[in-house]
């Protein structure tokens, strides 16, 4: 239910690349770097800050709830992938900021996380990821969005992307849409332009990465969409070729928390804030 979440795993100590949450150990699980195919190619990615919601109920997330600790708050990150030819990607679109377009199941959350505790979703709209891209990126650049699942935090409003920007899905992923099907967080006004031509993204099962499925998207080992499903039907995440020695996770929803990805009695290096 949180912002799409990036980990970072090296053999180095690469502070700058603050990515996402840089991991302690001095190496990465064998299953992870043994399966990766070798490449020297890489990418850029770009975090950006798309929003904060500033209380959830922490009992959605953890138990025991310790005192003082009942609320949540979570910036909500987008990622923009740019390959050495200039081709651009963008991974997740975080949440709209005009909530209330959003559908009567998504508002019947809002209520509940409410009742649990005070939901407050900061809704500063110029925070919107194609106002903060247009600065500085002519989003008729943009080859595609990729929607790591289609849960209301990671859609926002696809129609303010040129209609020529591709649509990226996982395979098996639930593309209905509301009116027409009540429980679905997709508005078909928001899509109708995009579903008609997007590509379901099937997975290369001749490649496989920590025992996902895993796509090469731009065919030179910079950029892997993995498989993922799980929290979400055709949910993928990918993992990102940032330098010759690190790779960043981007993990949408896989998990909530960089201890469900790697128990470990180090505590995380580095975290990242809105700030």
């Amino acid at each position: 239910m949180l912002g799409s979440a990036a980990f970072a795993f090296s053999n180095i100590d690469l502070q700058s690349y603050n990515l996402g949450f840089l991991l302690s150990p001095p190496s990465p699980p064998s299953t992870m770097t043994s399966s990766i195919p070798s490449s020297t190619s890489t990418i850029i990615v770009h975090t950006i800050n798309a929003g904060i919601i500033n209380f959830l109920p922490a009992s959605l997330f953890f138990k025991p709830i310790l005192p003082g600790y009942k609320g949540l708050s979570r910036p909500v990150y987008t990622f923009l992938i740019e390959h050495l030819t200039k081709r651009k990607v963008i991974f997740d679109l975080g949440m709209r900021k005009d909530q209330e377009k959003y559908v009567p199941v998504v508002q019947r959350f809002f209520d509940l996380f409410r009742e649990l505790g005070g939901y407050d979703m900061g809704t500063d709209a110029s925070k919107t990821v194609s106002k903060q891209l247009v600065k500085g990126v002519d989003l008729g650049s943009m080859d595609a969005v990729i929607w790591s699942h289609t849960h209301f935090n990671h859609i926002d409003d696809i129609s303010l992307f040129p209609s020529a920007t591709e649509l990226v899905v996982g395979p098996g992923m639930d593309l209905c849409t509301y009116p027409e099907h009540e429980d679905m967080h997709l508005i078909k006004s928001d899509t109708a332009s995009y579903l008609d031509g997007t590509l379901i993204l099937q997975c290369n099962t001749m490649l496989h990465i920590a025992d996902l499925p895993a796509l090469d998207y731009f065919g030179d080992g910079s950029f892997y969409v993995l498989n993922t499903s799980g929290h979400h039907s055709g949910h993928i995440s990918s993992l990102t070729h940032v330098t010759p020695t690190m790779f960043v996770l981007l993990g949408g929803d896989c998990c909530h928390h960089i201890g469900n990805i790697q128990p470990t009695a180090h505590h995380c290096s580095l975290c990242l804030t809105p700030s």
